[in-house]
């Protein structure tokens, strides 16, 4: 059982990019795990559906994926000077929960100079406004039951399921440069 994640990133990465964004960082890759590499091949995917030139300076990996972390990484991107970004796509909802704090303390604001885009739609997502990838958490559970006891009962089944996602807009995104 699974989600895609590939393409919903892909489809995180075509809100910004509807919204005119270009220069849309990766905030929180992990390398090495297979849905932190699903997650940044969907986001270098949409990028390329729609032409926008891959740059992988503007992708910054993570080795926590937390909210203190997603803080520091966005702190020492900006202390290197104005950003070079106008929104940021993140490998969760709790990395960017950070740099939305950092973007704030640099005096940035949320979308007017830089939209924010998550995955999981964990708290704090619906706190902060945060656009974000909701995965089928209830669902997970229902199908994980309704398979186990269908293995109980006529015993091995190849059943592969791929569960639906949909990104939640919320009050994240905007145009660059309003």
């Amino acid at each position: 059982m699974e989600h895609d994640n590939t393409g919903d990133a892909r489809a995180a990465t075509g809100q910004l990019l509807s919204a005119g964004h270009r220069r849309i960082l990766y905030l929180g890759h992990n390398a090495g795990y297979t849905t932190s590499e699903a997650r940044l091949a969907g986001y270098r995917e949409g990028l390329a559906a729609q032409n926008v030139a891959h740059d992988p300076m503007i992708e910054v990996a993570s080795a926590r994926l937390d909210r203190t972390d997603g803080y520091q990484l966005m702190c020492d991107r900006l202390a290197g000077g104005p950003p070079d970004f106008t929104a940021v796509q993140a490998a969760n909802d709790l990395v960017p929960a950070g740099a939305r704090q950092a973007l704030c303390k640099w005096g940035l604001r949320i979308p007017d100079d830089v939209s924010l885009v998550g995955y999981d739609d964990l708290p704090p997502a619906g706190d902060i406004g945060l656009t974000t990838v909701r995965l089928p958490h209830d669902e997970l559970g229902r199908t994980t039951v309704r398979l186990a006891l269908r293995r109980d009962r006529q015993g091995p089944v190849d059943d592969h399921v791929m569960l639906g996602t949909h990104v939640v807009v919320r009050e994240s995104i905007g145009p660059p440069g309003r």
